[in-house]
């Protein structure tokens, strides 16, 4: 009896350190690119979906900065830098920046990943006063684990990214679509 326990508690370990290998060996990440964000609100705070909200990135261009198009809102949102830190982790530095004419009080951002529905990555940052004009940045360590990258690449490596910025000027959302396989 003892000896089929070992052995029934030995192939669950050996399964299970196969599929972590194969996921590392796979290379399965979080990010591998940069891409434009698509606003999903406008200036009143309606969350349906902007024109373009369905666009996709092909996931290969990974320098430069990209932000949110110019009159999407009181607020600029830019990724100004993506390195890997690991197999499944990526370090993403962004930008914000109030473009309104007056100044933004209680500013958090709240960071959402999911892949074929499922949240695999939640962060919020509270961000405060952001003066007309001020900018600010930040950078999100963004850690998948190996059940969570799996789930990515059983998506055929499809995220979607959701970007609320909350603040005394109202609540503005912005959807990526990424294609990181």
């Amino acid at each position: 009896m003892e000896t089929k326990r070992v052995a029934t508690v030995a192939v669950v370990v050996l399964l299970a350190g196969a599929v972590v290998a194969g996921a590392a060996l796979a290379g399965v990440g979080p990010f591998g690119a940069t891409t434009t964000p698509v606003q999903t609100s406008d200036d009143t705070g309606d969350s349906s979906p902007a024109a373009g909200a369905s666009e996709t990135d092909t996931g290969t261009d990974t320098t430069g900065t990209t932000s949110v198009p110019s009159g999407a809102g009181p607020f600029d949102f830019a990724v100004t830098n993506v390195t890997s830190c690991g197999t499944t982790c990526r370090d993403v530095d962004v930008a914000l920046t109030n473009t309104a004419e007056e100044r933004a009080t209680n500013v958090s951002v709240t960071v959402v990943i999911t892949t074929d529905g499922d949240e695999i990555w939640r962060d919020t940052q509270r961000i405060g006063t952001l003066a007309a004009g001020e900018r600010t940045q930040r950078t999100a360590h963004v850690e998948l684990s190996y059940f969570d990258a799996a789930k990515v690449k059983g998506n055929d490596g499809k995220i979607t990214i959701h970007t609320t910025v909350d603040s005394s000027l109202g609540q503005h959302s912005f959807t990526q679509h990424r294609d990181v396989a």
